[in-house]
């Protein structure tokens, strides 16, 4: 499984986690965490909350994802 794939499984469990809460339970690199968020964003998979420090992300839901579409 790929780091993005088990991101998205983590914030199944989850709801909304820090990058370095995801970076602690998979066991990899806040870097490599980065890099899969930001393609994660791209394709409108996860959302953005808050700003750094703080910032968190969850899984967008699928009425969400469609809206977004239509805007």
């Amino acid at each position: 499984m790929t780091v993005k794939q088990n991101i998205e499984k983590l914030l199944d469990v989850y709801n909304e986690l820090s990058v370095n809460e995801i970076a602690n339970k998979l066991n990899v690199s806040k870097q490599m965490v980065h890099v899969a968020i930001k393609q994660l964003l791209d394709n409108n998979i996860i959302i953005k909350l808050g700003a750094p420090p703080k910032t968190i992300y969850r899984k967008l839901s699928e009425k969400k994802k469609q809206r977004k579409f239509l805007i």
